[in-house]
């Protein structure tokens, strides 16, 4: 079972403030607190630490999650791994919000074989491989949302007197936005902080329901 490190925190919480330009005193304030009991949560010397109800404010106030906040390194992974993501998808298919298309790309396919001489080597060769692949829409349609006759006049009324935009449209303008910004990242031509920064004001834009 992993520990809990406290050192793990302040470190984490130090680089919080440090990559978004917060003080100690805006974060006292923000937690319901004083600027010097902050600094000495914050010293790797001290053994003072915030409460619990404090890193629940701090994970909040950075919109980051407390398991990344403390170090939990196991729970992260839970959180990615591939069960948790199929659960994810899928939820997302079933409720409509997400819809899925195959699209077909060519990749650098490897296999193992054994060579001439016996030993272990590998061949390649381009291969059209299909996947899934999952979108947002824009728009809904009667169809998606009804299920009988009547509802499916209900809706289509709907749509031609208010439209049929969806809560996605904000999503889709966010995905655009951050794809462009993280490739720079991945280029290297933006660095941590910056990324960070312009990471959190995207978010900020959105509505949490």
């Amino acid at each position: 079972m992993q520990e809990f490190d406290i050192n793990i925190l302040k470190r984490n919480v130090n680089d919080l403030l440090r990559n978004n330009h917060v003080t100690q005193q805006q974060l006292a304030d923000a937690i319901g607190s004083i600027q010097s009991n902050v600094s000495k949560a914050l010293s790797l010397k001290d053994k003072k630490c915030f409460t619990v109800e404090q890193i629940f404010a701090i994970a909040d106030y950075f919109g980051v999650s407390i398991d990344w906040l403390v170090g939990y390194e196991t729970a992260r992974k839970k959180a990615t791994s591939p069960k948790a993501i199929a659960a994810f998808v899928a939820d997302l298919l079933e409720n409509g919000t997400m819809k899925s298309a195959t699209v077909t790309i060519e990749e650098e396919v490897y296999t193992p074989v054994i060579n001439s001489h016996g030993f272990p080597d590998s061949k390649s060769e381009k291969k059209k491989v299909a996947y899934n692949s999952f979108f947002f829409p824009d728009y809904w349609y009667p169809s998606d949302r009804a299920h009988d006759e009547v509802s499916m006049d209900e809706f289509a009324l709907e749509m031609f007197q208010n439209g049929n935009e969806t809560k996605n449209l904000p999503l889709n303008d966010f995905l655009e936005k951050y794809l462009s910004i993280l490739a720079l990242y991945k280029k290297g031509q933006l660095s941590e902080e910056p990324y960070r920064i312009v990471l959190k004001d995207y978010l900020a834009q959105l509505e949490d329901f």
